[in-house]
């Protein structure tokens, strides 16, 4: 348990440098610390790893604009070919796994598909050890 404590204030330490009301992702989507929140792990979650980084390099580069379900099919599971309803209901799913995680007041959609909320900042950070999954 003292270890575990020592963990988070060095995380929090280490995280004082990045604004408390920005979205922070870690480079390589292993984490994310949602605005005011805990750091959360993504651990061996590629599909939730790929489509953060997804969503956040698409926030970044422009702000305001969904992804379509297809293109974040693509993203997290390349090269698979699925039936058009079982690739929109991986999506679903992953969506709904990332809002349950921390990021259900940032992530939104709408007819055209999901982003991450314009109006937050979203900072990217340094990949961090893998510590396992924190909800």
């Amino acid at each position: 348990m003292a270890l575990r404590w020592l963990q988070r204030a060095l995380e929090r330490g280490a995280e004082a440098a990045y604004p408390p009301g920005a979205l922070v992702v870690a480079e390589d989507g292993a984490w994310f610390r949602p605005p005011q929140a805990w750091r959360i792990e993504l651990g061996c979650r590629t599909h939730l790893r790929t489509l953060l980084l997804a969503l956040a390099e698409a926030r970044a580069k422009t702000p305001g604009t969904p992804l379509t379900r297809e293109a974040l099919l693509r993203v997290g599971w390349p090269g698979e070919r699925v039936m058009p309803r079982a690739g929109a209901s991986r999506v679903y799913v992953s969506i709904l796994e990332l809002r349950d995680l921390g990021l259900r007041d940032l992530l939104q959609s709408s007819a055209g598909g999901y982003m991450l909320d314009p109006a937050v900042d979203v900072v990217a950070a340094g990949a961090a050890p893998q510590t396992g999954a924190r909800r």
